[in-house]
């Protein structure tokens, strides 16, 4: 059997957890598909009195759960027509932040219409909930950190029509005391906050037990849970596959012209996956192999 290395170790956490987890994006967007639920979030991460009016893209197509690089975002559309997006970050990864900013002025750009005066461009915000701590942000203790367009010293901001928020959950773990904040509540529902804690939470906050409730209902059907599985499976192969050792492997195979390293790679990737609660039918999925070929791997181990 193939050794665990760091970045699959990474990952082991993640793949013993529930897939009910409120951060599985699959179940995320489940849950905040519910424009009172969703509101009520991003009123208490913006600060302000958020009124979500339509959500544009509600469903997700059956292809993309076991599609590693789709978006499970959500987008929305305020009482004064401003983009919000809410998405859910599972890891870090190289080029995060330039992706989280090329989506972002992306979208800013998609909302101006031909014709529209500058002026009345509506705002844009893109809140990016993170199941990880951010490696830039390591000496800012809060778990929320907004960015905008401002000068060097921040003393001016050039425009409040677009801002990134980063929202780092694990934090909240570090941060929460007995007096709670509206969004301190929220990121340990996101947190996976239990016992008394939430117990109280939910008696104080009707959109947070809406929350929950909606996640109980999703919890209860077995095809639900199973689809969570297969997005979680998907992001997690995914992941260990693009880990150093398959880099270096593939280079190495590049360096030698040999087909046989870069297959020897690929073997060392699925023995990895086939050590964790995976089906063959997810790792076909994810690496595009035969399952009689995976099945015959597993049989020489």
């Amino acid at each position: 059997m193939v050794k665990s290395n760091a970045r699959e170790d990474e990952y082991k956490d993640e793949l013993k957890d529930d897939p009910i987890s409120h951060t599985n994006d699959y179940v995320f967007k489940k849950v905040f598909s519910d424009k009172e639920v969703l509101s009520d979030l991003l009123s208490s991460f913006l600060g302000e009195k958020i009124v979500v009016t339509e959500i544009l893209n509600p469903e997700i197509p059956p292809e993309s759960l076991l599609d590693k690089l789709s978006r499970m975002d959500i987008l929305a559309i305020d009482e004064r027509g401003g983009l919000l997006s809410a998405e859910v970050q599972l890891q870090y990864h190289e080029g995060f932040d330039d992706r989280v900013g090329y989506y972002g002025m992306d979208a800013h750009s998609d909302s101006v219409k031909k014709g529209d005066k500058y002026a009345q461009i509506k705002r844009t915000v893109m809140v990016n909930i993170l199941a990880f701590r951010h490696r830039k942000l390591a000496r800012i203790p809060h778990y929320h950190t907004t960015f905008k367009l401002r000068n060097d010293d921040a003393s001016v901001t050039l425009t409040d029509k677009f801002a990134i928020h980063y929202i780092e959950v694990p934090k909240i773990a570090e941060l929460a005391g007995d007096k709670l904040s509206k969004e301190d509540k929220w990121v340990l529902y996101l947190n996976d906050c239990g016992g008394e804690v939430m117990e109280r939470i939910i008696s104080e906050e009707p959109m947070i037990a809406k929350a929950l409730t909606i996640g109980e209902i999703f919890n209860l059907d077995k095809a639900e849970q199973q689809r969570a599985r297969s997005r979680r499976d998907a992001i997690v192969g995914w992941n260990i596959a693009m880990g150093a050792n398959y880099y270096s492997g593939m280079e190495k195979g590049r360096e030698e012209g040999r087909e046989e390293g870069r297959e020897e790679t690929l073997k060392d990737i699925v023995r990895s996956m086939l050590a964790r609660p995976m089906s063959l039918e997810s790792i076909s999925d994810i690496l595009g192999m035969p399952v009689d070929e995976i099945e015959a791997l597993r049989k020489q181990e």
